[in-house]
């Protein structure tokens, strides 16, 4: 019945996709809009309420999202989880976990940063996440690149982390 049209629109099927869209707009609706600014050299190819996406000239790649969680897991738990999914699904490896702070004054967040690397496509990349839960809302930022690129923004990106509001 994909693509026949004599479906009456009164239908369960239909009822039930309209639902579901309308629960994806609100979900999404719901999502903490995020802002960060990103660092000299980094071109923002798209953004939305609640996703930045940068590139730089030489193909490090920063990426910052925000979450709905209306289960209300915690920082230890999402930290845990992530970990749990790169490491033992994907075989990443951990290098270093530390305290991360994002924010200032009433609006400031303490969140973890961890390191990672892994091999892709025979290459070495490095992969930068720090992750922050506020509330029911959960923000990632993510920066990935080989090694050179990585190196040569990785400061000027964690300085980035410090503007960042959801």
């Amino acid at each position: 019945m994909c693509c026949n049209n004599s479906e009456p629109k009164g239908s369960l099927s239909f009822a039930v996709v309209i639902g579901l869209a309308g629960l994806l707009v609100l979900s999404a609706a719901g999502c903490a809009a995020v802002s960060i600014d990103t660092p000299d050299g980094f071109l923002v190819v798209n953004e939305t309420r609640t996703d930045i996406r940068a590139t730089s000239s030489d193909g490090a790649l920063l990426w910052v999202r925000t979450f709905d969680d209306p289960h209300g897991g915690d920082q230890a738990f999402w930290a845990d989880a992530l970990y749990n999914d790169l490491v033992d699904n994907r075989g990443y490896t951990m290098v270093e976990k530390n305290r991360a702070e994002a924010g200032s004054g009433a609006r400031s967040v303490d969140g973890v940063e961890m390191l990672f690397e892994t091999f892709t496509h025979g290459a070495l990349h490095k992969y930068l996440i720090w992750l922050f839960v506020r509330a029911n809302t959960i923000c990632v930022v993510e920066f990935v690149g080989r090694p050179e690129p990585f190196s040569e923004n990785v400061d000027a990106v964690r300085e980035c982390v410090q503007s960042l509001t959801f």
